[in-house]
């Protein structure tokens, strides 16, 4: 199998991976926030957004179309934009109209679940950071004359997915736990969406220094 680096570069890559993943940012933080705010059905929907995110981002880096974008000032540029404004428009919301109107059980749960899996999704799509990650970290793991290089892109970012299950899988169930006590304190649940809104915003201003280079 061609497409699997050898065992030094894969321990390496593992170990660095796993310090990433343990690293705070927007798809952890929207992850948490939605589990915690609505429980752990919306949390998985919301985390398999985000992994469809990861998931198409290592596949345009295994094409070359993620360092492309990477090296378009316009195109880049673009991207910085919409990611800062899609979190800012969600800090806005959360504050605006509050998680604690959504926690009771809807008849349109197919579209609370499809929202929550399309703002995971765009939330790891159009942040910059993340085309960053796939043009610097990724490369670094795979010669550049390496004839299976993409595939071994490929591969590495699929792993980096199935690395991050578990941990993901274990922050969501911790935190839905706190869902049937937060339902009982709309105080409580009023602060949290400030504090929510509060970190999703962070990362937006974050956003504004990123560089593709």
């Amino acid at each position: 199998m061609n497409f699997i680096p050898d065992v030094s570069t894969m321990a390496a890559f593992t170990l660095a991976a796993i310090i990433l993943i343990l690293s705070p940012g927007p798809d952890m933080a929207l992850v948490l926030g939605k589990s915690i705010g609505r429980g752990r059905k919306i949390g998985l929907a919301t985390y398999a957004g985000t992994t469809t995110g990861s998931i198409l981002h290592s596949v345009f880096a295994s094409l070359g179309i993620t360092a492309l974008l990477a090296a378009s000032p316009i195109a880049f540029g673009l991207l910085k934009v919409s990611g800062i404004a899609y979190l800012l428009w969600l800090a806005y919301k959360t504050v605006r109209h509050g998680s604690a109107l959504t926690l009771i059980e809807t008849k349109s749960g197919k579209d609370t679940i499809w929202h929550s899996w399309s703002n995971g999704f765009l939330v790891n799509l159009i942040n910059p950071k993340a085309v960053i990650f796939f043009v610097t970290f990724l490369p670094q793991f795979v010669s550049a004359n390496d004839p299976y290089a993409g595939q071994k892109l490929l591969f590495l970012g699929l792993y980096l997915c199935l690395l991050a299950l578990p941990f993901y899988i274990g922050i969501i169930w911790m935190a839905s736990k706190f869902s049937s006590f937060m339902q009982n304190s709309p105080k409580f649940m009023r602060a949290f969406d400030y504090i929510f809104a509060t970190l999703i915003g962070s990362f937006a201003l974050k956003m504004i220094s990123t560089k593709a280079n």
